[in-house]
């Protein structure tokens, strides 16, 4: 994305007609190689120039979580409402980002308040939305917060879809909630759909075999000492699944609470520091750590 972007930047013009969705594209990409202040710059001259496309304001609003500067992403977000709260369901995933700056403020209530009315305001099937809902959810379930019935508000999707592998980083936000949920049958069924996607042919069939078989066996519980991956590997391999660094966080955290429980300080350090090169430390790692058998 940074190439493409890139290239176009070189022609680029501020009398452009789509001269800030350009600049919105771009700073999306530089935030996510961990230019983070190039990525601010660029993300508000695109949201000065297009004030109503939520897509720069995303992008200065990650480069606050990565950089642990939760005030002023609340801050920012907040002042684009009008703008972000009309885009669709893309607004429930701005909606998401808002909500994590809160939990990095330890403003729980605040949190639930949001999940209910603007990430989760209605059920919907997306998988989008479903990413958000069930890592929001996780997330808060890691820092001792009872989120009530919440999580049987997605079980009829997760459900619905516990042999669809068509998109990897999909499946395991779908197991993430059937573990949650307690199926146990459908959880085992989905990972066995996993490692058949697995053992087939083309891109996400590789996906599933890198590392989409083994991170469903840690959300699962299924993992153990023989199998060939290990934590260090499945990381190293986790930008193959998809989504942008602030959404595989869910993954990352998942792999060090792995570690933690099995003892494994050596692994559990090696993923923390490679965390902290995309973000820094925060109060959902250190709850984590504080529950680990280290």
């Amino acid at each position: 994305m940074l190439s493409f972007s890139s290239r176009v930047m070189e022609q680029w013009r501020a009398d452009i007609p789509a001269a800030g969705f350009m600049l919105g594209c771009h700073a999306f990409a530089l935030e996510e190689l961990g230019f983070y202040d190039c990525a601010e710059e660029v993300g508000r001259q695109a949201v000065g120039l297009e004030p109503d496309d939520a897509w720069g304001r995303h992008a200065v609003s990650h480069v606050y979580e990565m950089r642990g500067e939760a005030a002023k992403g609340i801050n920012w977000l907040e002042h684009g409402r009008a703008s972000w709260t009309r885009c669709n369901n893309f607004s429930f995933h701005m909606a998401w980002h808002l909500a994590l700056l809160h939990l990095e403020q330890g403003d729980r209530e605040q949190v639930l308040r949001i999940y209910d009315d603007e990430v989760r305001p209605r059920q919907t099937d997306d998988f989008r939305d479903m990413a958000n809902a069930v890592s929001l959810l996780w997330r808060l379930g890691q820092t001792g917060v009872d989120v009530g019935l919440r999580w049987s508000d997605l079980a009829e999707t997760a459900l619905t879809r516990r042999r669809d592998t068509t998109l990897v980083f999909a499946a395991l936000h779908t197991l993430a909630a059937l573990v949650a949920l307690g199926e146990t049958e459908s959880v085992h069924e989905l990972v066995e759909e996993i490692a058949v996607k697995a053992r087939g042919t083309g891109e996400q069939a590789r996906v599933a075999a890198d590392v989409g078989l083994p991170l469903a066996r840690i959300i699962a519980g299924l993992s153990t000492a023989g199998d060939r991956r290990s934590l260090d590997a499945i990381l190293t391999d986790l930008p193959k699944i998809g989504g942008s660094n602030a959404q595989r966080d869910f993954f990352v955290l998942a792999l060090a609470k792995a570690a933690g429980a099995n003892g494994d300080r050596a692994a559990f350090s090696r993923i923390c520091n490679v965390r902290r090169h995309l973000k820094v430390e925060d109060r959902l790692l250190g709850s984590i750590e504080s529950h680990a058998s280290l």
